[in-house]
């Protein structure tokens, strides 16, 4: 294929006629180049249908035709023979045809194989009001094919900018052109625009097309008319005369005839190109392809390369356009030649660098460093400068970098310096913030003398700044301030303070020479979970002067005890001669005599005792040959409960001898213990019969738990009931009733009915046929039934 061949745009006529390319009058094909599949033809038919305005029909037809809007439609030829092609159509209305039928229209259609070719550089829309155009059919039914592009109507770039100078809505520009992005990009819906009239349309098609650069724009696709813009499917579309700011289904709506747009955020690119204009937006695309790699992709994907061109052009940049410049500079570090790198870096002196993040400045810097030393000087001076004139007017001195020039280093100290002393706590963290990014050499004792004032009294409010923890950690003469202000207050006060701070803004060393403040910080650090009680404890008898009091054990256990692992470890801590009296003593002497209850293990407690005795803390002998006695009985117990063998029954009666000798807390650890070993091997019953009373109401407490929580315990229920008959038996009816009351009562006779059959037949194989009937009827007698239910409840074969 030739190049004159190639660059070919076949047309079309349509409209209603007497004579056409079909049999019959009326709407038809008028005239067409040859070549176009039938298609195609029916394509453009569908496409290129005209409905005027509702409120512009006019019954006598008496309405100048200039009255009627144009729909010049540039859209995507689905159906062509070859990819890409597209279909640029004139859609007017002509009032009546041939018959003195009203409602005609006429358009001609330029149908393109290869549109960038053909159209030679000419945008579709500036085929606006072109001399190409025909309004009127023709006798010859073939139309030439024209090999020239087509001439250019009276829209260019000169007229759309004069025009929107004029035109009251080119604010809504940036949003208007966002969401045009976003739909060509597959993003968003297709584009409403409601205008003054089809010219107004044009208008702002061209508007967005100019700004889109040449590429993108010859992707766009719009109608200036449309009467049925829900169907019509191209990225823009115009309509007239739509009010009440409501689009169809599925469209976005942005009223230019009132000045209504649908709340769209624009697009920092958007919000660049519009901002420059349209005639600075064709140069800033003429240079960006150099400054990206690839082409094609919408305004997000050009925005990088679109403000490193606006910065190279020494455009005034927004923060959102300087913060991408840089990016753009320091991702194409590793691509771009050192002539592009520095002019960019010159480029970027012209901006308000001190508006950058810290991170896009290291970036800078950095660049600026490896291309020359002088950039990066004349950059870090320039952040300086500006940092420092923000001092000077009362305003936050904004991100910086590192400064690595001592004399600048100097003058940011100095800056600091003369600011600090009469800064709130708020403003004092600001500057010192801002001067630890810089580097900044900020004299020591003016830090110090900064955390003595604003900022103690900002801790003894009990609302210290948030970010006092960073600057604390960032400047050590920050911290020894804050103490210095703390150590002239009441230990209230300094308590209080601790409990409003992240105990870990101190280490010990802060605290090295000052025993109070360490003692207040140490037990704050218990508390807030830093460190252990029982490991701070020690830390504080070995700082403080003075004994330890019952209100620093408080402060350290509000819940009034030691649990005995950390009571473990305090004898294993401290000197033995510390728990001879006083509050240590009787919180050891308490955890001692303290075993373990239901749910609580016994290995802290056992171990607890093992570590008395072998310490021998200066407790009274009374204690230390309790703890004995009790570490022997628990260890004996241990090993029974760990063993696959049931106790012999002189092990049990010799328990509860040591329960009828040993103290209180003796006989209620064997409380606790003593019914698990006697209900994990039931078989006999002798044992329990000679149990100690207190013994047996512990045995009968465990037993009701048992019986009535979890699962059904069928045996268990059954050796129950069946030592109850025993103890009837043996006259020991008192330990009987008990037992029923106590233990059976409350619990069996409400489980189901399948599980008391199931108890039935355990005692009958541990009893007898006796035994289980009698507790068919003890069971009947103590579960309420209903009469009916009665008689099947244990109902035999």
């Amino acid at each position: 294929m030739t190049e004159r061949t190639r660059m070919a745009l076949r047309q079309l006529y349509y409209t209603s006629c007497e004579r056409g390319l079909s049999d019959y009058a009326g709407f038809q094909f008028n005239a067409a180049s040859p070549g176009i599949s039938p298609v195609a033809m029916r394509e453009v038919e569908q496409l290129t249908v005209y409905e005027a305005p509702t409120g512009l029909m006019s019954p006598d037809g008496t309405l100048p035709l200039d009255a009627y809007p144009v729909n010049l439609l540039h859209t995507r030829a689905e159906h062509a023979e070859r990819p890409g092609a597209t279909l640029t159509a004139r859609v007017a209305f002509t009032g009546v045809d041939f018959s003195n039928r009203p409602g005609n229209y006429f358009a001609h259609t330029l149908i393109s194989d290869d549109p960038r070719a053909d159209f030679a550089g000419t945008l579709p829309i500036e085929l606006w009001e072109s001399p190409v155009w025909r309004s009127a059919p023709v006798r010859d039914p073939v139309l030439p094919v024209l090999r020239d592009p087509p001439t250019r109507g009276p829209l260019n770039r000169a007229s759309v900018i004069a025009w929107l100078d004029a035109e009251p809505h080119a604010a809504l520009l940036p949003a208007l052109l966002s969401a045009v992005d976003e739909c060509m990009a597959g993003n968003g819906p297709p584009v409403l625009v409601n205008g003054a009239g089809s010219a107004a349309v044009a208008h702002w098609v061209a508007a967005v097309s100019y700004l889109l650069g040449d590429a993108l724009a010859a992707d766009l696709t719009f109608s200036t008319y449309s009467h049925s813009p829900e169907y019509c499917g191209t990225h823009m579309i115009g309509t007239v005369g739509r009010s009440g700011g409501l689009a169809p289904g599925g469209l976005l709506l942005f009223d230019m005839a009132e000045g209504g747009e649908p709340g769209v955020r624009p697009h920092p690119a958007a919000t660049l190109l519009a901002r420059v204009g349209i005639a600075a937006a064709g140069e800033l695309w003429r240079a960006a392809p150099e400054l990206r790699a690839g082409a094609g992709g919408s305004l997000v994907q050009w925005f990088p390369a679109l403000a490193a061109a606006a910065m190279r052009a020494k455009v005034p940049l927004l923060d959102a356009e300087l913060d991408a410049a840089v990016g753009w500079l320091w991702d194409a570090r590793g691509m771009a030649g050192d002539a592009t790198l520095s002019a960019m870096v010159d480029a970027s002196l012209a901006q308000p660098l001190a508006r950058l993040g810290q991170a896009r400045q290291r970036q800078l810097m950095e660049i600026a460093r490896k291309l020359d030393g002088d950039r990066a000087a004349h950059i870090e001076r320039l952040l300086l400068d500006d940092a420092l004139e923000r001092l000077r007017a009362g305003r936050l001195p904004g991100a910086i970098v590192p400064l690595r020039d001592a004399g600048g280093r100097s003058l940011a100290g100095e800056a600091c310096a003369r600011w600090l002393p009469d800064a709130g706590a708020e403003a004092a963290l600001d500057l010192l913030g801002w001067a630890a990014d810089a580097n900044a050499l900020v004299p020591g004792e003016v830090v110090r003398a900064c955390g003595n004032g604003a900022l103690t009294s900002a801790v003894l409010s009990g609302r210290p700044p948030a970010r006092l923890e960073d600057a604390a950690r960032a400047w050590p003469a920050l911290r020894r301030g804050l103490l210095d202000g703390l150590a002239a207050r009441s230990t209230a006060e300094r308590r209080a303070a601790f409990a409003a701070l992240p105990v870990r803004m101190f280490d010990r060393d802060d605290l090295a020479d000052r025993p109070a403040l360490e003692v207040d910080w140490l037990i704050e650090h218990a508390r807030q979970g830093e460190g252990a009680a029982a490991d701070v404890l020690p830390l504080i008898a070995r700082v403080s002067r003075h004994s330890v009091t019952g209100e620093l054990l408080t402060l350290l256990w509000p819940e009034g005890r030691w649990p005995p692992e950390d009571a473990a470890r305090l004898v294993a801590a401290l000197p033995g001669e510390a728990f001879g009296g006083g509050p240590l003593g009787r919180w050891l002497a308490a955890a001692l005599h303290d075993p373990p209850g239901p749910g609580r293990p016994d290995e802290p407690w056992t171990d607890l005792l093992e570590q008395i005795i072998t310490v021998r803390p200066a407790l009274p002998e009374a204690d230390l040959a309790s703890a004995e006695r009790m570490l022997e009985i628990a260890t004996r117990l241990r090993r029974i409960h760990a063993s696959p063998m049931p106790p012999r029954e002189e092990s049990l009666l010799e328990f509860y001898a040591a329960h009828a000798e040993g103290g209180p807390d003796l006989r209620t650890f064997l409380d606790r213990r003593l019914p698990v070993i006697i209900t994990r091997y039931p078989a006999n019953t002798t044992s329990v019969e000679r149990c100690p009373d207190q013994v047996f109401h512990a045995l009968c407490a465990h037993l009701r738990e048992r019986l009535a929580t979890g699962p059904a315990e069928r045996d268990l229920a059954a050796w129950t009931y069946l030592l109850m008959k025993h103890l009837i038996r043996e006259n020991a009816r008192y330990r009987a009733r008990l037992l029923e009351s106590e233990a059976l009562v409350p619990a069996v006779p409400s489980w189901p009915h399948r599980e008391l059959r199931a108890v039935a037949a355990v005692v009958q194989e541990r009893g007898s046929e006796n035994d289980a009937r009698a507790f068919e009827l003890w069971a009947r007698t103590n579960r309420p039934e209903t009469p009916g239910r009665l008689g099947r409840l244990f109902r035999r074969p």
